[in-house]
């Protein structure tokens, strides 16, 4: 039994440690604007505003047909049992009143928004028992502060079907699966925590450190040089034969 049901996963403290989710203070709001009604051409690009305790990040759907917004703000609590709800318009135009003029814009033409709060709980320590085993958030709950929650997922299937593949739905194949997986997702994981930090940068030496860190890694991609090839460079077979 393949357990995909996320960082509230209930399975997971029947295989693991029991760790309940926490919260980490922080909402995030999505919501999605006809292309045309922004005067907006297809673009891949990805274009991300910071700023102290919140940042807002667009992106093309569909070749432009729409732009997709994810918005993360601070939180003191959040006592909704969905993972997702509808949200406040107007309170979010609020929230980034005096924003980028691309910002203001689109939330001018938002209508309608999700909502959820988000959660993260350590890596699972274990990730099988018997014929059941965990994959995805279930087993390693990340901020969505590297777009990585779904990939490492994608990747897990991968490295999962490989090893069933080759040894069968036997404890040997939870067992490497396991092993091929972990320390990857810890990485990720520990990473999108720490990019909280740097996309939400309040004080002035923690904005003079934004700056400098990010100038940084746009000059070594510009050197030829790129400091998250350990990320998108990865190839799941040779993780395989680690």
């Amino acid at each position: 039994m393949v357990i995909a049901d996320g960082v509230h996963s209930v399975l997971r403290n029947k295989i693991s440690d029991p760790t309940p989710p926490r919260f980490t203070g922080q909402r995030a709001w999505r919501g999605a604007l006809p292309g045309s009604l922004l005067g907006a051409t297809s673009s891949d690009s990805v274009k991300n505003f910071l700023g102290p305790d919140k940042h807002f990040v667009t992106y093309s759907l569909r070749q432009g047909e729409l732009i997709n917004f994810v918005a993360v703000t601070q939180a003191s609590s959040w006592t909704e049992d969905s993972w997702h709800q509808p949200g406040d318009v107007e309170e979010l135009q609020q929230a980034f009143t005096g924003w980028h003029p691309e910002v203001e814009n689109i939330l001018r033409h938002t209508k309608t928004c999700q909502l959820w709060g988000l959660f993260d709980r350590p890596v699972a320590r274990r990730w099988h028992q018997g014929r059941a085993v965990l994959v995805g958030d279930a087993a390693h709950a990340m901020l969505p502060f590297l777009a990585q929650g779904a990939a490492m997922a994608i990747e897990d299937g991968y490295i999962l079907g490989a090893c069933l593949a080759h040894y069968g739905a036997q404890p040997e194949a939870f067992k490497y699966y396991q092993a091929a997986r972990y320390n990857r997702a810890k990485r990720v994981q520990q990473r999108a925590t720490r990019n909280t930090a740097l996309y939400h940068a309040k004080s002035p030496l923690a904005r003079l450190n934004q700056g400098l860190t990010l100038s940084l890694v746009g000059r070594l991609q510009t050197a030829g040089i790129d400091p998250l090839a350990w990320l998108y460079g990865y190839d799941p077979a040779l993780g395989l034969s680690r």
